[in-house]
């Protein structure tokens, strides 16, 4: 696998530090390219989400709100979609794979059970399988806030 290690970048402030990410997101987004945005707690990904909708770019939030829970499965086989921009805290996705262009074969088992079952099915977990081809274009980049205190 080939990943392009870029510089770490370093803020003073919290907020310049989320302005420069939604602007990151936003150049990646335009070029089609997935992107996933780890965050370390649902209050982050919460303040992200709001300031991608200002921003007009979608995206899925996966955190651990029990509302998200039902639909984790799709947002995980979904987010490595050409242009998908999903928001993940560390305790949500539980390791599953995220294959680029989409799991198909998961989509269309999950639109035949809503049709034959609906109501009834909930996203079944553990359908997803490894890409067999590595991508081969990787990007890697940490954003971290230094505070100055007393």
């Amino acid at each position: 696998m080939i990943r392009k290690e870029e510089s770490d970048v370093v803020f003073r402030a919290t907020n310049g530090k989320w302005r420069a990410v939604v602007v990151e997101i936003a150049r990646m987004h335009k070029t089609g390219r997935p992107v996933l945005v780890g965050t370390t707690s649902v209050e982050q990904s919460d303040s992200l989400s709001q300031q991608l909708q200002e921003a007009g770019i979608p995206h899925e939030v996966l955190n651990a709100k029990p509302e998200n829970v039902e639909r984790e499965a799709e947002i995980v086989a979904q987010s490595g979609r050409l242009g998908a921009v999903t928001i993940a805290t560390n305790m949500a996705g539980r390791g599953t794979d995220i294959i680029l262009g989409g799991n198909a074969e998961f989509m269309a088992r999950l639109k035949l059970r809503e049709m034959l079952m609906p109501r009834v099915v909930k996203p079944a977990e553990g359908l997803f399988v490894s890409v067999k081809k590595p991508p081969s274009k990787k990007t890697w980049k940490v954003w971290l806030v230094l505070f100055f205190g007393i």
